[in-house]
């Protein structure tokens, strides 16, 4: 035996060897299938999927208006009853309802009006908290008959300082049957149920309630309330997620377009369409405040790089080209074309069609009036990306309308 114990040491030595270094990965098994070749190249390989189809095209206009509803947009036409005031508010550029309770003892303001939600999914509205967060104890939303005798009420009690934004889903409204009991509580479904002759198609009243917290003084600002189908962008959009960016909004005589409106990031790109190489690509667009709007292509919008084509906004005859990119591991823009319409001037009631096209290092730039006849703004090679996802963007504290959007290749 001890005449074969040095090749038995050998043997052990190197059948451990080769477990140490299978261990550390340098030793790669087998693929499973015989016919595949693995190989590390010591990095990560990014890789873009195309966008493979000759055309596509998204029209709001030609949709159903019933995807939203316009619950409350605080203007003049709305008799609101009770303790609010309209306000203008700057910020959102739109009208907001402003609430200020103290000592908790509660103020309320109410519509009367008539609503059918049973096509409606989510209810949308931004909030400003003006107060310290601390005083405020909960603002209720609630939907219920002309009496306010049965509502759907949801409680909102984690506002925070400066602007909330909510997408709340029908179902997540309790049903209350009686004011008197109030602490009486019964999960909803999109229907009237046999318990109560109250349904999301027999809305006769709006009312918002403010509490404050004893002893302080609450101040809230709400912004304009809708209803909207639950899958009205997300199989057409990739954006960061945050409800105010994207809505849906009635324009011209009642066709819908989509609001699109910067507090924050202000990218978003066609999901379906994916990346794109060469193309021409456009869409209508009405800028509603100053600041730049446009078209985002070629471009991630994770990242925000990529080019792109927009122009200055309301009161402006300004438009630019440019990349925003990755220099030396740093950020950087750059404007690779700019000018001025000299006899145009962008306005809130008049939209305009912007175009890009792109083949190669070539792009090129376009402005119309109808979106069918063309004046070129301006043409450049540039080859810092060749592919990537098209879509809008807008500044930040921008806000405006876009539609018609058409891509071929």
């Amino acid at each position: 035996m001890k005449k074969y114990f040095p090749y038995v040491l050998i043997v052990v030595t190197v059948l451990i060897g080769g477990l140490l270094l299978f261990w550390k990965g340098l030793i790669p098994l087998p693929a499973l299938d015989k016919k595949a070749n693995v190989v590390n190249v010591g990095k990560t390989s990014v890789v873009e999927i195309l966008f493979k189809g000759n055309e596509y095209k998204l029209s709001y206009a030609s949709m159903d208006p019933g995807k939203l509803v316009d619950i409350a947009k605080f203007d003049k036409t709305e008799q609101w009853q009770g303790s609010g005031s309209i306000e203008d508010n700057e910020e959102l550029d739109e009208p907001v309802m402003a609430l200020v309770d103290r000592d908790r003892q509660k103020t309320t303001t109410y519509l009367v009006k008539n609503y059918n939600f049973i096509d409606v999914d989510n209810i949308k509205f931004a909030v400003k908290l003006d107060s310290d967060p601390e005083n405020a104890e909960v603002l209720n939303i609630l939907f219920g008959d002309k009496s306010g005798t049965n509502f759907y009420r949801f409680p909102i009690t984690n506002l925070a300082a400066g602007w909330n934004y909510y997408s709340i889903p029908k179902h997540r409204f309790f049903l209350v049957e009686n004011e008197a009991a109030r602490g009486t509580k019964t999960a909803v479904t999109n229907t009237a149920t046999q318990k109560s002759a109250l349904g999301w198609d027999k809305i006769e009243r709006l009312q918002l309630e403010l509490i404050s917290r004893p002893g302080s003084k609450a101040s809230v600002g709400v912004g304009w309330i809708r209803g909207v189908k639950e899958d009205t962008f997300d199989p057409e959009w990739n954006w960061d997620g945050k409800e105010h960016f994207l809505n849906l909004a009635h324009v011209g005589d009642g066709m819908l377009s989509l609001l699109v409106q910067n507090m924050g990031k202000g990218i978003a790109t066609l999901k379906k369409v994916g990346g794109t190489k060469d193309f021409s690509y456009s869409s209508k667009i009405t800028s509603l405040k100053r600041g730049n709007i446009g078209l985002f292509f070629r471009g991630d919008y994770k990242t925000g790089y990529g080019y792109y084509l927009v122009v200055g906004g309301e009161g402006t005859g300004d438009w630019s080209l440019l990349k925003f990119y990755l220099d030396d591991k740093s950020p950087k823009s750059t404007v690779l074309l700019n000018g001025q319409i000299a006899n145009y001037e962008f306005s809130s009631n008049q939209p305009f069609w912007l175009k890009v096209t792109a083949k190669g290092n070539n792009i090129g730039a376009y402005f119309s009036l109808d979106g069918k006849d063309y004046t070129k703004l301006g043409e450049v090679n540039d080859n810092e990306f060749s592919a990537g996802g098209v879509g809008i963007a807008v500044s930040a504290g921008t806000r405006g309308y876009f539609d018609d959007f058409n891509l071929t290749q």
